[in-house]
């Protein structure tokens, strides 16, 4: 499935800058807010960094420079973010529609007796809801870790650089954030498989009853039809239920390590700045970025939970694509010579199923 990215290259290329862009954004926000509490409002000594600044020497200036610098990370991850959703719907809805527009002259080309074996519904489901799979391959399987690396690469740097210590317990804790994600990974798989049997079982009951709507009334069977539709809707939705049990659980787990980190870190960020270690400033940008880095580090984590839950719909569409084609022409079949416009039919036999001959010896 990769292949459909690959022809989009250059789209892909563009929506990984704009995503370390984006990523970059996000490292900028916190820092204002470290010069406000330590240098406007504490009365540090403005950083050499920030020294060439016109005016810096005088607080209200610097707040000035301060709000003004807020306001310009703002509008700048604004940019990328609309950008970025532009360059998704162009390359990433391109590329799921091609894939479906393949699936199905794939579906198209199979014989009537593969049709009669799967449902309508079910073709349906496989070209309009299963090709959505293909985007989530690109972003789990390439944008997010690339993405996710940089950011907790260029914050894990900032990081260290204001306190060794609590960056290693916030390392630490990565390992640990993958333990439910990949706990639940194969009954997640398990439960995505089920629903998107439902989901095509549903389809199909509804394009049967309304494509037979006249037989249906004219037997009054639309309480009938109606009663199996709500069956088929239950199933759906215990299997939802169940779907969002194993997420929960899933985010409880990363959740509870993800706090007790956070409370490691303020343990020892308190510390460290009653002790003349690390000031206000500094502790309140260490726990924005420590926000940051868990969030990716989650994102991470959860990439193995997403492939298993979007696998159904990946063997699905796989299936289709890469199945053997009933009807084909046997080896060594003669080449049809130019057409003159008659056609002779001599002691010919055929059936969608061998043992259902539909046309003898014509």
């Amino acid at each position: 499935m990769l292949r459909y990215a690959g022809r989009r290259r250059r789209g892909w290329t563009a929506i990984l800058v704009v995503t370390l862009l984006g990523t970059a954004a996000s490292l900028l926000a916190p820092l204002p807010l470290k010069v406000l509490v330590d240098n406007v409002l504490g009365g540090h000594r403005v950083p050499a960094t920030l020294s060439w600044l016109p005016g810096t020497g005088a607080r209200h200036v610097l707040l000035a420079w301060v709000v003004a610098f807020e306001i310009l990370v703002f509008a700048a991850a604004a940019a990328v973010e609309v950008l970025g959703t532009y360059l998704w719907t162009v390359v990433g809805q391109g590329m799921v529609f091609e894939l479906a527009r393949d699936v199905f002259a794939r579906v198209l080309r199979r014989s009537l007796g593969e049709h009669q074996r799967d449902s309508v519904g079910d073709a349906i489901e496989r070209v309009a809801g299963d090709s959505w799979a293909v985007h989530t391959v690109m972003d789990e399987l390439l944008l997010t870790p690339l993405a996710s690396l940089a950011a907790i690469a260029g914050v894990v740097v900032v990081m260290v650089n204001l306190d060794p210590g609590m960056s290693l317990v916030v390392l630490a804790t990565a390992p640990l954030m993958a333990v439910a994600p990949l706990a639940l990974g194969r009954r997640t798989r398990s439960l995505g498989e089920a629903e998107r049997q439902v989901q095509g079982r549903i389809h199909a009951h509804v394009h049967q009853t309304l494509t037979g709507i006249g037989v249906v009334q004219a037997f009054g069977q639309e309480s009938r039809q109606h009663l199996h539709f709500e069956q088929l809707a239950r199933r759906a939705i215990r299997l939802q239920i169940r779907g969002a049990l194993l997420g929960g659980l899933g985010g409880l787990g990363t959740g509870l390590v993800t706090a007790l980190g956070t409370g490691v870190v303020l343990l020892l960020g308190a510390h460290a700045v009653l002790h003349g270690r690390l000031t206000i400033g500094g502790l309140l940008v260490f726990v924005s970025y420590l926000g940051v880095v868990q969030g990716h580090l989650s994102g991470v984590a959860h990439i193995y939970s997403t492939l298993q839950g979007a696998r159904p719909s990946i063997d699905r569409v796989v299936e289709v694509l890469d199945a053997t084609p009933e009807v084909a022409d046997r080896p060594g079949a003669s080449a049809l010579p130019t057409v003159r416009g008659e056609l002779h039919l001599e002691h010919v036999s055929f059936g969608y199923q061998p043992e259902r001959p539909v046309l003898h010896d014509i």
